[in-house]
């Protein structure tokens, strides 16, 4: 059985404990013996092998058979999800469309310990959490990518959940939402998210990936190419990049995607800003000829993929790849909106975040309906974001349309999301803002 929750104290676990309260190192949670290497997920790296299994089936020949080996490596890693039905199902026949709960997990691997200091040489600190959690929406036809991210730092009430040996873990409130992997794995985390959406995320699919697995593929993938309007200098993670175009890639992605006191107001909420400029500059790089149109990249991608994301056992489905794939690979950037869940500083303690339950209700209302979605506020002095006056529509190679401003009780009409949600698109050529 699980740890009881009262032994979950910080990197930010019980919501009322004092900040970053040490604690003991336990051992592993019997259910997580299941992910034999890396885990999962920052930013779409998950889309990322769906569209390049994709195109290697659609080779044909030697592709196919190579495409056909790495599912089966996929196939042996993956971990099951609470809930799962025995057979992967169809995503044209999932009802308001398909949900991947992608997670990144901040584990101490030996190859890379040394690289983080006193955090991975600790044993009271070594804890592994779920401090990225990102659910990639994509909607029913017209398709549409809306990927939400929710904040490390969130105080939330955990409903009942069940863990994939079958344990029943009690309800919990007030706490950390990055807790929620050691209490009880993805499926815990996954249960929760779906609460936190009203249920109107039903999340069939997961993934994960490690530090480690991040260093691997940004470096694969060639770098990504990023803007930041001020320069970043955090001593905390060792970045310090000026003002200006940067191609990221390996360690140095990994510092760009962790800092925090690099950017200004030195908060989550900057923080997960500044990793949505990550990921909007990867799916251009992903969409764009320059790796779509290049075998030998797709070949290395792949591979390194493969052997860096642990996915749920239903996304490690050939088929479910595949579909996923073909779902995705037509949507234009303007119609991949990135967002942050609506949150507030907590009043008994500044560096502890909130939900805001109704604003959040309009997000995924429109989601539900399938809408096209309005962001009105890019985060502001404090988002960790800021948002070029031009965007760039040079990748799709079409002029970027302005959302429907129709009625909003109009069938199809865009919705106008709440300042508290914020994000943007790829096709806004968002740049960090930096100035930590």
């Amino acid at each position: 059985m699980a740890a009881e929750w009262s032994d979950i104290v910080d990197r930010g676990t019980i919501a009322a404990a004092p900040k970053r309260r040490r604690r003991r190192r336990r051992a592993p949670l019997a259910q997580h013996t299941h992910f034999a290497r890396r885990t999962v997920v920052p930013r779409l790296f998950r889309l990322l092998a769906v569209v390049i299994v994709t195109v290697l089936v659609a080779a044909g020949g030697v592709a196919a058979t190579i495409a056909s080996t790495w599912v089966t490596k996929l196939s042996t890693s993956a971990v099951v999800l609470a809930g799962e039905p025995e057979v992967a199902p169809d995503i044209a026949q999932l009802e308001g469309g398909a949900n991947i709960l992608l997670m990144g997990v901040d584990a101490c691997e030996d190859e890379i310990k040394d690289l983080f200091g006193d955090r991975c040489k600790n044993p009271e600190s070594e804890a592994t959490l779920n401090d990225v959690n990102i659910v990639v929406h994509i909607s029913e036809p017209p398709r549409r990518v809306v990927v939400i991210t929710f904040p490390r730092d969130l105080v939330i009430d955990s409903p009942e959940c069940t863990t994939p040996r079958g344990d029943v873990l009690p309800a919990q409130d007030g706490v950390m939402i990055n807790s929620l992997y050691e209490y009880g794995g993805i499926s815990c985390v996954a249960q929760t998210i779906e609460s936190l959406s009203g249920g109107a995320l039903d999340i069939q699919f997961g993934a994960m990936i490690t530090w480690q697995g991040v260093i691997e593929l940004t470096s694969a993938v060639g770098g990504v190419e990023v803007c930041v309007a001020e320069r970043i200098r955090d001593p905390h993670t060792g970045l310090d990049i000026p003002a200006g175009t940067h191609t990221l890639a390996g360690y140095e992605a990994l510092q760009f995607l962790r800092t925090r006191h690099g950017l200004v107001g030195e908060s989550d909420v900057a923080r997960v800003g500044n990793q949505q400029v990550y990921m909007s500059a990867l799916v251009r790089k992903i969409m764009s000829e320059q790796v779509l149109g290049d075998l030998p990249t797709l070949l290395r991608l792949a591979q390194t993929t493969i052997d860096a994301v642990t996915p749920t056992t239903a996304l490690a489905n050939p088929a479910t790849i595949v579909q996923l794939a073909l779902a995705m690979k037509d949507v234009p950037l303007q119609d991949f909106t990135f967002v942050k869940y609506p949150v507030a500083d907590a009043q008994w303690d500044s560096d502890r975040l909130v939900p805001l339950e109704d604003d959040a209700a309009i997000l995924f209302q429109a989601i539900t309906e399938n809408r096209p979605l309005i962001v009105q506020n890019d985060g502001g002095d404090y988002g960790g974001a800021v948002i070029d006056a031009e965007p760039d529509d040079s990748t799709t190679g079409t002029e970027v349309p302005t959302p429907s401003a129709a009625p909003a009780d109009e069938p199809g009409a865009a919705v106008l999301l709440p300042q508290t949600v914020t994000g943007f698109t790829p096709a806004d050529n968002a740049c960090s803002n930096g100035g930590g």
